[in-house]
């Protein structure tokens, strides 16, 4: 710009100030493209407002154009840039997906804005959310023109013109502040047995919202889950997303989750239930063996709904074995990781339940992998056997425990170790080996094996076992190799069975899971195993992957009441 035009700009800004008037911006400043940098011809100005403090607040504000002597633009919808004033000398700044808040001060018709950090979120390339924060910070002439508010850049000399919010019906109806800054693109990580995908909650200016999945580490959403609208919650600290849609068909049932924000990232904190709201412990959406409460009745009754999984409503609020295993079936029928712990993917496909995927059809069985499904329930004399098996190891702080517990028992049980624990603890394997105990393969990541290539699965599975017996082979006198393989989570497909049994592997899953690893408490581990076992039962729990005190501390009840029932500990192995 040139200096004349800079001058020129300062004394009418002066001139503003003097008098506490203003002018309106123009409309419609020519430009030649022709002549390039000449001083363009700049139209008379219209009459306009007196500045008003009060008024600033009295509505939210959309950015509708810019004008300056080299640049202007019309903001297009749906585009929305938000400006909101507060009585109290604070602002809330909606800039198209991002969000911000700062100050500003008013004296006469000058208007001093600071803005704060920005909210940042992924914007379209075309986006103008860093322009407009950069053009509001700073000094600056308001006035009203009409219903319009105009700010004049002291800075750019430009002018930015705004239309009040409430007029325009993409914008939530409320012009609450507390409402404005929760607006934005949210990710995060949704539990244990969803390892493989994150969560993207997007709450639209518009007061629309979208639960999205995505791959973790992608940026592409694969699948739109939940649609709906949002609105917040009366303190202003959380929102309620009413879902409206689900997988892009109308919802059966009214569903509202409540989520609470936790250094600016949601959490939910109650999901409701027969209109009444259920809280979640530690903000976690999941439910597992042992829970109780209004939300597993329901749980239970959708599940009865669905004929194809032969379940029968128990008609109570608790998350026994019988709902596990339905959730589980339900699970695999949507194409999901088949956890049985209940999970917000696995919720909102109950609401809207797909069609279920064909069963597939079993692979033959090889030559030499072990028949697991001839497993024997009774010993020679009539016995009940029981499998215990235990996942995740080895770990120095629980296997050891274990180990000696189980010695005071005479239970010989199944570890399903991880390869890199054992690379790292393979003092551990030994000890396990040489007490009696059978060490199987549990990948060498703890990654699902579900979607594997062949390469992909031999270094899972393959590099585990060469592991396991580097550090005990020598001391396996059932077997010289390691024949059972337990994928992560359960979570297998087609192939997954395939490659196993090319590489010489037997898939081993469970009938009983307590779901220690969530730490329901001691007790409830021990209610469920206690409640649920029968003979030839094989019963899921955890030495490895965290503290597992309470897994250990409910062992020390099932054990000796077993022994009482009669039960005989065995491992998995079976020639």
């Amino acid at each position: 710009m040139k200096k004349d035009t800079i001058l020129y700009f300062v004394i009418i800004a002066l001139l503003l100030i003097s008098c506490q008037s203003a002018t309106s911006p123009t409309a419609d400043i020519p430009v030649d493209e022709e002549t390039t940098g000449q001083e363009p011809t700049q139209a008379a100005a219209p009459e306009a407002e007196m500045a008003d403090p009060a008024a600033l607040a009295a509505d939210s504000w959309q950015w509708i154009s810019f004008t300056n002597p080299v640049e202007q633009f019309d903001v297009e919808m749906p585009e929305n840039y938000i400006l909101s004033f507060s009585e109290d000398g604070t602002l809330n700044i909606l800039a198209d997906c991002n969000n911000a808040s700062g100050t500003y001060a008013t004296e006469g018709s000058s208007l001093t804005i600071e803005i704060g950090p920005m909210t940042m979120a992924a914007c379209p390339p075309d986006s103008r959310s860093d322009q407009f924060v950069q053009l509001l910070t700073g000094a600056a002439i308001y006035f009203f023109e009409g219903e319009d508010l105009y700010i004049d850049l002291m800075a750019d000399g430009g002018t930015m013109a705004f239309a009040p919010a409430s007029q325009d019906t993409t914008v939530i109806p409320t012009a609450d502040p507390a409402v404005l800054h929760l607006a934005g693109t949210y990710r995060f990580h949704p539990g244990v047995a969803e390892e493989n995908f994150d969560y993207i909650l997007i709450l639209n200016q518009d007061g629309t919202a979208e639960l999205d999945e995505v791959p973790v580490g992608s940026e592409n959403i694969s699948q739109q889950d939940a649609a709906g609208t949002w609105h917040p919650t009366d303190d202003g600290q959380g929102i309620i997303f009413d879902i409206q849609t689900i997988l892009g068909q109308a919802a059966q049932n009214e569903e509202f989750i409540h989520f609470t924000f936790l250094d600016n990232l949601p959490i939910v904190s109650e999901i409701s239930v027969n209109d009444q709201f259920v809280h979640l412990e530690d903000g976690v959406f999941t439910l597992g063996s042992g829970d109780t409460g209004p939300l597993v009745g329901e749980l239970n009754r959708r599940l009865a709904a669905l004929e194809y999984l032969g379940f029968t409503d128990p008609m109570d609020d608790t998350y026994g074995e019988e709902t596990r295993q339905a959730v589980m079936s339900f699970q695999a029928s949507q194409g999901l990781p088949a956890s049985g712990v209940l999970d917000a993917r696995t919720w909102v496909l109950l609401d809207n339940p797909q069609p279920p995927l064909p069963t597939p059809t079993p692979a033959e069985p090889i030559t030499g992998v072990p028949n697991i499904d001839d497993l024997p329930a009774e010993t020679e004399d009539g016995r009940p056997i029981v499998y215990l098996t235990f996942d995740d190891g080895p770990d120095p702080n629980n296997t050891p425990q274990l180990l000696d517990l189980l010695d005071q028992h005479q239970a010989l049980v199944t570890f399903f170790n991880v390869g890199n624990e054992v690379e790292t603890w393979p003092d551990l394997v030994r000890d396990s080996a040489t007490r009696g105990h059978y060490i199987a393969d549990h990948t060498w990541d703890h990654h699902s094996l579900e979607g594997m290539t062949a390469e992909q699965f031999i270094q899972e599975a393959d590099r585990t076992r060469d592991a396991i017996i580097a550090a005990a082979g020598d001391l396996f006198t059932l077997d010289r190799n390691v024949r059972y393989l337990r994928p992560p989570y359960g979570a297998t497909d087609a192939n997954t069975f395939q490659y196993a049994f090319q590489e010489g592997f037997a898939i081993v899953l469970w009938t009983i899971d307590p779901q220690d690893w969530r730490r329901p408490g001691a007790d409830v581990i021990a209610n469920h195993v206690l409640e649920h076992v029968y003979p030839g039962a094989i019963i899921l729990s955890h030495d490895g992957g965290g503290d597992r005190s309470q897994t250990i501390e409910a062992y020390r009840s099932i054990l000796p009441a077993l022994q009482e029932q009669g039960y005989v500990f065995r491992t998995i192995f079976f020639p």
